[in-house]
């Protein structure tokens, strides 16, 4: 009896390496991100990342709070745009919205939950107090939320019962017709330009902790170490230092 030739396997070296997924190019690995006390140095924290709604939920999580990875730089405040596609209650004022006022912005690449709160937060720790935010500023942006608006919305990224959420900071309705298209634009340069360049510590940083890890040993620094920044290095060192210590 003739031996049936086996058939070819299908998890050939090819095969096998043509269905792994690309990576990410949002996401880098884990090991590049970098420690909370650096973060405080990195411009791209401090400033709002202007993204799309597909990009913003696909950002990992940080392990430290409301903060997430965009490549190796932890971000937790952005800059979208979106038309209002759900809104509740459906025409916002003063006297029908309690506390907050939730909406959903569509941006055509995904949905983004967004919640606007119409007080605010003052003083820190037990101290913190809630009161109302002034009834002008909130009653402009009440008007800019209606079903169909173009609206421009600075916010916290926020979990919320296992969905995303943007706590807005400012938000604005958009007039001109091509604003949208300008904020494309604007996203695809940013992330060429700055988002998709991963943060490094700077070396005046570096050199700074060098020298305070040589203080705390016993018998002054080790053969071979690098000289301890000059005095403007360390001076623009403790300034990023400082930066750091008040990162979320």
């Amino acid at each position: 009896m003739e031996e049936r030739a086996a058939a070819p396997s299908t998890d050939s070296p090819s095969t096998t390496h043509a269905r792994r997924p690309a990576p990410d190019p949002l996401v880098a690995p884990a090991i590049y991100r970098t420690d909370v006390c650096h973060w405080g140095a990195d411009r791209v924290t401090s400033a709002p990342v202007r993204l799309l709604a597909a990009h913003l939920l696909r950002l990992p999580e940080s392990d430290t709070g409301d903060v997430l990875w965009l490549r190796n730089h932890p971000v937790r405040l952005f800059d979208v745009m979106g038309v209002v596609v759900g809104l509740h209650p459906r025409a916002p004022s003063l006297a029908n919205c309690g506390e907050r006022v939730t909406f959903t912005l569509d941006d055509s690449t995904g949905l983004v939950e967004c919640v606007l709160w119409l007080h605010e937060w003052s003083g820190e720790g037990a101290g913190r107090e809630k009161r109302p935010r002034p009834q002008a500023e909130v009653a402009a942006e009440l008007d800019a939320l209606r079903l169909g608006a173009l609206v421009h919305v600075h916010g916290t990224f926020r979990r919320f019962r296992d969905s995303r959420q943007l706590s807005v900071e400012r938000l604005w309705r958009e007039a001109d017709p091509n604003a949208e298209c300008v904020h494309w634009l604007r996203c695809r340069e940013l992330w060429r330009k700055c988002y998709s360049v991963d943060f490094t510590i700077p070396q005046a940083v570096r050199q700074l902790e060098a020298a305070r890890d040589r203080q705390r040993l016993d018998g002054g620094a080790p053969a071979g170490a690098a000289p301890p920044p000059d005095a403007g290095t360390a001076a623009l060192a403790e300034r990023l230092l400082d930066a750091a210590r008040g990162a979320p």
